[in-house]
């Protein structure tokens, strides 16, 4: 569904190559990308962010420092490069 929505269009011939479904999938996460980029800085569905568990997020990351969605954001990464 993803690919029908945000993928080269109805027109486009599959050749389901490794290079071709590469290509795809990386226009597709760039266009996935820009909307939910878009969805973040509306100021009336930015409030998005009021439904994370800070302290949920404090406790599985171990850290008492996170005050913002960017902090737990950066905190997530850093985790997963641990």
């Amino acid at each position: 569904k993803m690919m029908d929505l945000y993928g080269p269009g109805p027109d486009y011939v599959q050749l389901h190559t490794a290079v071709d479904d590469t290509k795809q999938l990386v226009e597709a996460f760039f266009k996935i990308y820009a909307d939910v980029k878009k969805f973040v800085e509306n100021p009336e569905i930015g409030g998005m962010t009021k439904y994370i568990n800070k302290k949920k997020a404090e406790k599985e990351l171990g850290r008492k420092d996170l005050g913002s969605p960017l902090d737990i954001s950066k905190a997530t990464s850093q985790f997963r490069r641990d």
